[in-house]
């Protein structure tokens, strides 16, 4: 029915204006999520100071739709039937002297249910939606934009490893 009357007002020439929802996004350490309400909350990554930003927790909403991003893709609903994403816990990588990574030492994890996301780092991609913030993507993170990260030298290459983790602290503050 949209399309047929989308397409007389072509045909009879009157201007149509559509409003496009600007997609926003920002990086931080899921720490709470409410399955009854939807929504979920993050505590954002503060690239300035290099840190999370505990006093400054953000509530979004999600809906059956929205796309979690690990090793693969799912919907939140996926869960539901079974679906399983999959990770990497990424421990060390390894570079080169020109600083290229070779090698990639983790172990790959099984994310079974929507609340093993609680203190992982992620992308969280959102429109406004009637007032509210509604999540369309949870992008799973390995590190934060200049985020420090450790670094050791490998006894057995002479290599450059870096230490990471995509999990995170979760203290939010009042």
């Amino acid at each position: 029915m949209k399309i047929i009357i989308l397409a007389l007002l072509i045909l009879i020439g009157l201007p149509i204006i559509v409003y496009a929802q600007e997609t926003q996004a920002i990086m931080g350490c899921i720490c709470r999520i409410d399955q009854t309400k939807q929504t979920l909350n993050i505590i954002p990554w503060d690239s300035k100071t290099k840190s999370l930003d505990s006093s400054n927790s953000q509530l979004f909403i999600y809906a059956d739709s929205t796309r979690i991003i690990g090793v693969n893709t799912i919907r939140v609903a996926d869960f539901r039937t079974g679906k399983v994403l999959k990770g990497f816990k990424i421990e060390k990588m390894e570079r080169d002297k020109n600083g290229h990574i070779s090698n990639i030492a983790g172990t790959p994890i099984d994310i079974t249910e929507l609340s093993k996301l609680i203190g992982r780092k992620a992308k969280i991609s959102w429109v406004n939606k009637e007032d509210k913030r509604l999540c369309e993507e949870i992008k799973l993170s390995h590190n934060f934009p200049g985020e420090s990260l450790s670094t050791t030298t490998s006894p057995e290459t002479g290599r450059s490893q870096v230490v990471m983790s995509n999990e995170c602290e979760c203290t939010i503050q009042k």
